[in-house]
């Protein structure tokens, strides 16, 4: 009986090895743009298969998502966005000039990192669990 406990308690401990909670792991690193940390924006990893996505805010230059909220094992297509706000004086009352405030908002990054990325990552057991973005 004590054999099939031991069994059972070292079956759960080396099933968690690598991996995060409930088959998922975490992922964090860097986002340089032109050389610099990413002020702020977003990062998704999209499972390549459609299955699963999951993503972070980008602040200074670092993101982070942890176990809970990771990744599956799959290969994922990564995504960065970072949005300029083209918006004019905040404090004036709403307008019609102020209308098509969200339109003349401006994407920074190059459609390869982004709508159009060829950014790929591999989460899984033995896979690096840091993926740094580097947007020139």
């Amino acid at each position: 009986m004590i054999r099939w406990v031991l069994l059972a308690v070292l079956t759960v401990q080396l099933s968690g090895c690598g991996a995060g909670s409930n088959g998922r792991f975490p992922v964090s690193g860097q986002v340089t743009l032109s050389g610099n940390p990413l002020k702020s924006g977003t990062i998704e990893f999209e499972a390549t298969d459609g299955a699963h996505r999951s993503g972070a805010v980008v602040t200074g230059g670092k993101y982070s998502i942890p176990a809970p909220q990771g990744l599956r094992p799959a290969t994922y297509t990564v995504k960065v966005s970072a949005i300029e706000s083209q918006q004019g004086d905040s404090a004036a009352p709403p307008g019609p000039e102020s209308m098509g405030a969200d339109q003349a908002n401006k994407e920074l990054i190059p459609a390869e990192f982004n709508r159009n990325s060829t950014l790929k990552y591999e989460a899984g057991s033995g896979k690096p669990v840091t993926f740094d973005v580097k947007i020139p």
